[in-house]
Order: C-alpha cells, then structure tokens, then sequence
C-alpha cells in the first residue's frame, strides 16, 4: 500500500477506500474517492465510492507536551554551512564554519561547537480526528428483457452496504485497522437507494454511514530561552542604599 496524500482528509479518505475494497476483496481501482470519475468498465461490474461528509477534532480531550527540538544525527557525507545543528551521540552542536566530512562534531572544535541548551522547543498537541463517511457500492446494468432490471441484478449493492459493519468486525478487518490506527466510532442503517437511471439503467445502489476516528498531531516550533538573567534590588529597614543581586535562570 503505497500513497502519497496532498492532504490530511485525501489520507483519511484513501484508508476508508483501502478498508472496503480489502473487506469485499474488489478490484484495484474499484473503490474509490466520490469525487473522482467512476471507472469506466462493463455496466455490470461493480465499483463503490468513499466521501468524507463532515469531520471535527475532539479538543477537549488533547493532550499536549514540550520537548527539546529535535536536530538531525551528524552525517559525514552531507554539507554543512554555518548555522547548522546536528546531534552526534547524546549532544547537539552548531556548525561554526561550512565543512564536509570530517571527524565528527564531538571532536572537530575547528567547525563544530557544542550547544549545552537549545533555544527552540517543539509543542505537540494530540488529539482525536473523527469524521463521518458515506461509502456508497453501486451495480448497474441495461436489462436484457425487463426495463427496470431487479430480476436479473438483485440487491447486491445493498447487500455489501448491509453487511459492511458485520465485516469490519472480524479479526482480518481489525488488524488492518490497528496497522492504520483507525477506529469505529458508530454507522447507520443500511440504505436501499436502487434507481432508474435515465428510464433506460438500473442501478443497484446501497449506501452506509460509517463515523470514524484516527490520532492526529499538530506540531508548532516554539522559540524559548536558553538563560534570563534578573536583577533583584533589597534593602533592610534604615539602608539608604539597596544591594542588588544579579540571578540568571537557566533553560535545563
């Protein structure tokens, strides 16, 4: 399974469309986004398609930490200018002149200079996404004796729409969810939404809401300090003048 998503929704709606063309063991292609083309096949093949209708991420139930920025681990094949920040180790250090290779910041006190404490940390919020879907399974064909076709081409649409939950609830479908890290929330009744299409086609139609969850985690890069320094003044009753004291408040 391989994809690459220009979004946060195209990822969540591409794990839907997996999900049900791997319940129903479909063909490639046959599931798919609802607003994309159907596939332009035999009448009689089936295909079914996935849309997102709202979505909503539970805030009330975030959770979010701080942790030092994370820099790359030193490598000696790539470039660095100056400003640069890696780790080697446990350390991190900043690049004071551009270089290539080398031994190593550890022991490169030429171009390399060891950073104590990092003036940039990550926020990290996570929270639960949960958005509700409509997955719709479709199977049409010109009648070959009777106009609008329901002896020849049944209810199969329905059927998959019908039997979907039932599906998804067994251990093969739960695994595959667990890998995605997605979760049920809730679905509605099945809906027979069979038509007559263009007084010439039937359609086979069954459509099924599904409520889905799945983590998600928003990072922001936050500038912080590395030392403060405050300046206290005191005085005892009668002084004329105050002492002063300097205390500078180091980032751990």
């Amino acid at each position: 399974m391989s994809f690459v998503a220009n979004s946060f929704k195209d990822a969540c709606e591409f794990l839907v469309c997996y999900l049900v063309r791997t319940a129903y063991a479909m063909p490639a292609n046959s599931v798919r986004p609802s607003d994309q083309k159907s596939p332009a096949d035999s009448d009689e093949d089936e295909y079914a398609t996935v849309r997102i209708m709202t979505s909503d991420s539970d805030f009330g139930a975030a959770t979010k930490k701080f942790q030092t920025a994370v820099y790359p681990a030193w490598d000696a094949t790539l470039a660095y200018a100056y400003g640069a920040l890696v780790t080697q180790g446990a350390s991190s250090y900043l690049c004071i002149m551009a270089v290539t290779g080398g031994t190593g910041p550890s022991t490169d006190n030429t171009h390399w200079a060891p950073t104590s404490a990092t003036t940039q940390a990550v926020e990290i919020t996570d929270n639960l996404y949960t958005f509700a879907t409509s997955i719709q399974f479709f199977r049409h064909a010109k009648p070959a004796t009777d106009q609008i076709g329901l002896a020849n081409f049944g209810l199969g649409a329905f059927d998959k729409a019908s039997r979907l939950a039932t599906r998804l609830a067994q251990e093969d479908m739960l695994e595959l969810m667990d890998e995605m890290n997605l979760g049920i929330d809730s679905n509605s009744p099945a809906r027979n939404v069979s038509a007559l299409v263009n007084s010439a086609y039937y359609e086979d139609r069954g459509s099924v809401d599904f409520t889905f969850t799945i983590p998600n985690s928003e990072t922001l890069l936050l500038n912080t300090f590395a030392n403060v320094g405050i300046s206290l003044e005191f005085a005892s009753p009668g002084q004329a003048a105050p002492d002063t004291r300097t205390i500078t408040v180091a980032q751990p």
